[in-house]
């Protein structure tokens, strides 16, 4: 077998066992960066590889999975903390915060984040294994999830936390207090957790739940089961629906995933999933406005705020100030961290 067919043949093993390949000689490097030019190839990380077409079927969550997973066979003796192992974990979390790999580290050993690999002093804390990676535990990771990130990025997690594990917010809360005693941004992250909802069932759901809490709208009953007008015995579940004196409103948020991804359609086309879409709408109109968002509404609060306002969404709630972070100083990473709002894992 050729050098490049034997390197496609590697790239191939290594995406089936969900990793990319780690060159192991200058040579198989060398091949490799060069099917990287031809453009068969690609390397989202510094020394891992994976086929070009198997890279672009991924999503953005899969594809910081797949490093994780890569670098975590590369470094068995690293911790994967914060966003990262709330990725391991199954938790939602911002497309943004994915481009970074966040490793935790005793407060004795030293060493400089850089560009992709933050480090964090996290001191003891607990450590479990998820598919044969080492993170730091469920409730750790919220809790320094919240401590550092918006009330919106934080809202995103904590919701995910909720409905994942099946806890209860009360519960959840006494756990964060216990783990976080003496920890910068215990409050802030207490704050969002007071929030958080298992009922919202996407990323999308829950950032646009928070930027509703942020302007002050009426928050929306989740979930709510409707029943059919027409004697079918269908039933349907708008995410939001509000019963206002003009009459009910529902909020449905379009992700992109529930037409392209198979978990999600079942097998079903793009355009079955749609049309099934509209027909659930219409139906649903039959009792009430629907208002429907999308992920570029959720990328402009002044935006989603406009349609809410549009369909009569009342602001009788305390605004929240936006992007609320813990005032005080907390372990940090020795790299500044982006802190821009984008479009959220569903």
């Amino acid at each position: 077998m050729s050098t490049r067919g034997l390197a496609m043949q590697r790239l191939s093993q290594a995406f089936h066992g969900g990793k990319c390949l780690h060159a192991k000689t200058d040579a198989e490097r060398q091949s490799l960066r060069r099917l990287v030019r031809n453009g068969l190839v690609c390397s989202p990380s510094r020394g891992l590889f994976v086929r070009a077409e198997d890279w672009r079927s991924l999503n953005s969550r899969a594809r910081a999975l797949m490093i994780i997973r890569s670098m975590s066979a590369m470094h068995p003796d690293w911790v994967f903390c914060d966003v990262s192992a709330a990725v391991v974990h199954g938790l939602a979390v911002s497309f943004h915060l994915l481009g970074q790999l966040h490793i935790a580290v005793p407060k004795s050993r030293h060493g400089r984040s850089t560009t992709k690999v933050i480090r964090h002093s996290t001191g003891s804390c607990p450590v479990v294994q998820v598919g044969g990676i080492k993170v730091t535990s469920l409730p750790r990771t919220v809790l320094d999830c919240l401590r550092g990130r918006s009330f919106a990025e934080g809202l995103v997690i904590a919701d995910s936390a909720l409905r994942m594990s099946g806890a209860t917010a009360t519960s959840f809360e006494g756990t964060l207090r216990r783990l976080g005693r003496g920890l910068h941004g215990i409050r802030h992250a207490l704050s969002t957790l007071s929030h958080a909802d298992p009922r919202s069932e996407s990323g999308g759901e829950s950032l646009a739940r928070a930027l509703m809490i942020e302007f002050g709208f009426r928050l929306p009953e989740l979930q709510v089961t409707v029943r059919s007008t027409l004697g079918d015995g269908h039933f349907y579940r708008p995410d939001f629906m509000w019963r206002l004196p003009s009459g009910i409103v529902y909020g449905e948020f379009d992700g992109r995933e529930k037409y392209v991804d198979p978990a999600m359609t079942h097998g079903a086309s793009a355009a079955s999933v749609m049309a099934d879409e509209r027909l659930r709408e219409s139906r649903l109109s039959a009792t009430g406005r629907v208002m429907r968002f999308c992920y570029a509404d959720l990328r402009s609060p002044a935006r989603l705020a406009r349609l809410l306002d549009g369909f009569g969404i009342p602001r009788d709630r305390r605004p929240v100030s936006l992007d609320l972070r813990p005032s005080s100083r907390r372990e940090r990473p020795t790299t500044r961290q982006s802190t821009r709002r984008a479009a959220i894992t569903a």
